[in-house]
Order: structure tokens, then sequence, then C-alpha cells
């Protein structure tokens, strides 16, 4: 079995998951944008590709694919899941499985306006969510909204622009910082994650809550498996409703109200070795199911209470040969 991991980053420690559940024989190729990254030092290829804007970027990706006769592509990068669930009926007919949802689903994770009304409407509590000035204000003047309020890019990636709006004079320049900017309801509470994994017909298999302790610019750098229940059944009513495939990680805030969903990201999260060491073990269900063997649903299967924590290791690593360097993802 070859798998490509697109968009790698410095995700190689998930790479070296897989390897404990793959054959000697098998191999794993990872791509990204610039040959300084970090995650190719733990796969057994790692490849330059143009950027996800360029147009040659999804032919490169089919090339690869035949070259090195992939059997199944995962993506550590919203944008790129995007892309490349676009294309899914191709991969389909080359043969090559993608591990992650279907692009409506994705579509609806990863436009923030969407998916807020697409929760909602189903009955899921996440904060409610405009990108029209003037209905930001009309929402204040009905009093359905109440200041601080919370602005983010409706289609950004980590923590970027993601700010606390705290005055009436503030929403304005702070919805012009950038073209598709959003404001919603400012949810305070405890932070907590949710880590799904999804059959490839969509099925919950496996979630996993835990509380995160301490992050920066997106990043997860300590985190405590968590008991509970009501997180784990919006992870279940979420995969009801959007049909998850492969690894998804679930920011959720709770308050005395409840828990409320404030984003899904459809790949692995940068939390998820907190999941993995209490006992949820994705990568190895992921390669059952491309071996077209059926795994049991492992619901609430996990220890409480391991506690993940993420320390900077040099590694030395020698690019790709005839590679230009380029601005890293």
């Amino acid at each position: 079995m070859n798998l490509l991991f697109s968009c790698i980053g410095q995700r190689g420690y998930i790479a070296e998951y897989f390897r404990d559940c793959l054959d000697p024989s098998d191999h794993i190729i990872a791509t990204s944008n610039t040959e300084w990254t970090a995650g190719f030092a733990s796969c057994d290829r790692g490849v330059v590709l143009p950027d996800i804007t360029d147009d040659g970027y999804i032919p490169a990706i089919f090339d690869l694919c035949r070259e090195e006769e992939i059997d199944a592509i995962l993506s550590f990068y919203d944008p790129d899941v995007a892309a490349l669930s676009s294309q899914q009926e191709d991969f389909d007919a080359a043969g090559v499985k993608l591990v992650m949802p279907a692009r409506p689903t994705v579509d609806a994770c990863y436009d923030k306006l969407r998916m807020s009304t697409e929760l909602q409407a189903a009955g899921i509590s996440t904060p409610s969510t405009l990108a029209n000035l003037a209905d930001v204000h009309a929402a204040l003047d009905r009093c359905d909204w109440r200041l601080p309020l919370f602005a983010k890019p409706r289609f950004g990636v980590g923590s970027r622009n993601s700010l606390v709006v705290d005055s009436r004079s503030a929403i304005e320049p702070t919805l012009a910082l950038e073209s598709d900017m959003v404001m919603q309801e400012n949810v305070e509470g405890d932070l907590i994650n949710l880590d799904l994994l999804g059959d490839l017909d969509g099925q919950l298999l496996s979630a996993v809550p835990w509380r995160r302790l301490r992050s920066a610019h997106g990043e997860t750098y300590l985190a405590k498996t968590i008991q509970h229940p009501a997180a784990i059944a919006i992870g279940a009513a979420l995969t009801e409703l959007l049909r998850f495939v492969g690894p998804v990680d679930v920011d959720l805030v709770e308050d005395s109200s409840g828990l409320s969903v404030i984003d899904i990201n459809p790949r692995f999260g940068g939390g998820y070795p907190c999941s993995h060491f209490a006992g949820a073990n994705f990568p190895q269900s992921i390669v059952e199911l491309l071996k077209g063997r059926h795994v049991q649903p492992y619901l609430g299967e996990y220890a409480s209470g391991v506690t993940m924590m993420k320390q900077i290791v040099p590694i030395h690593h020698d690019p790709p040969s005839g590679s230009k360097s380029q601005q890293s993802r």
C-alpha cells in the first residue's frame, strides 16, 4: 500500500503512527510547496509540488499518484482538502481513495457562515454568524447580540485575524481586515476538542474529547483527554449530519448553557496525539479500512486523563535534489 500525505507540514509524527500499522513494503509519500518541510523526514519520499493555487497543482498530484502508484491520500491542510475533494470523481476513476469527506461536507466545514446556518438548522448549538455590517448592527440593536463579538475570516485557516471585538466602532474596520470576514456571537467558556473518525461510508467509528490546556497560533501544545458524554453525542450528531470520512477535528466551547461547535476541520488536528496516546488508534483503523476490512465502532474506548505535550525536536534534513526554496505552508 502506498499512501500520499499531502501538505504534511510539521505533522511527521502522523506518518510515524501510520508506519507502525503498515507492512515493510508499504510506502508513505509526502508533499509540500517547499523542500524545507520537517514532515518529509518521517516519510519515504518528500516531493515539492506547485502551490495549491497554481493551475498545475492538481495535474501534478495526479502525475505523482501514477508515478508512485498511490492507493490513498490524506491531507493536512484545509485549503488542500477543499482542492482535492473537488476532484473526487477523477480520483475514484484513477483508483485513488481520498480519506476525507465529500466536497459538500468539506464546504460546510470550511465556510464558517454556511457551517453556522447548517448546524443551527439541525439543532446543533453553534454561534450565530453574520457577514454584513448592517446585519451585525441590526442584531445588536435588537439585542439579539451583545458585545463583545468575535471576528474571523469566513474561510480562514488556524487563528489568522481571529479576534474579539469589544466596541461598535471597531466592527467596520475589523470586517475590512479581509474580504471575507464574518462576525459571530462571542461564546466564552472552557475550550474542548473532539477527535472524530468516520469510516469510508461516513459512519462514526471513534470520538475522543480532550481539553486544550495550552495553544498558540492555532497549534495545540498541551492537552488532556476527558470523559465527556455530551461532547461524544455532539460528535455523533455532526457525523450523522455531515457524513464524515476519515479524521476530523472539532473545536467546542462549553459554558453554562452547554456545548457549542466553534470550528470543524476535516483532517487530523494538531492535538490528535492526545487521542492516540489514549488508545484511539486512527491510523490503524484507516489502514484496515483501506485494506477492505470491517472496523467495528469503538466509541468511548480510550483512557481519560492522558496528557499530551509537545517539545521542539531538531532534525537533520536533506532536501529533495533539484528543488527550489519557496514559501512554506
